[in-house]
């Protein structure tokens, strides 16, 4: 099993660490041939504090498994997230037959903190073109459906 190198304070540059040694074996450069963004790019992000754009994001999401992908959006979408406002995004459990939310379809198949991540980004893009353009880049990259 690879090691985890940790990188503090932010979330996705962690995450995307963590995915690229276990579905890579630690190869970036595999990595950046398969998503189509360069290696550079990928160490900027893992580096310092640049985010890729929905297109990118995009990019970086088609290579990877469906639970990698939750992962990297999760914890791109937690970054987003102003400080002040993390505390309203809790980690539930729930049980099988738990109700999910009725502003969210019940086929996503991702976790309760990232529907809780996106359900925060939608009240968000109803003000802003940018984290509108975002969400809807990420939906198509997973395939999700309207």
């Amino acid at each position: 099993m690879a090691t985890r190198k940790k990188v503090h304070g932010r979330k996705f540059p962690s995450e995307l660490r963590n995915i690229i040694d276990d579905e890579f074996g630690g190869n970036m450069a595999e990595y950046s041939r398969q998503s189509k963004v360069v290696n550079g790019t990928l160490g900027h992000y893992l580096a310092s504090n640049r985010y890729p754009t929905p297109d990118r994001l995009e990019k970086m999401l088609k290579p990877l498994q469906p639970k990698a992908q939750e992962r990297l959006l999760e914890a791109f979408l937690m970054d987003m997230v102003p400080p002040s406002a993390r505390g309203q995004i809790s980690v539930k459990s729930a049980s099988r037959h738990a109700l999910k939310p009725a502003a969210v379809s019940s086929d996503l198949g991702v976790s309760g903190r990232t529907l809780e991540a996106l359900e925060y980004m939608g009240r968000l893009a109803a003000e802003s073109v940018p984290v509108r353009q975002m969400l809807e880049q990420t939906a198509k990259a997973l395939g999700w459906k309207a």
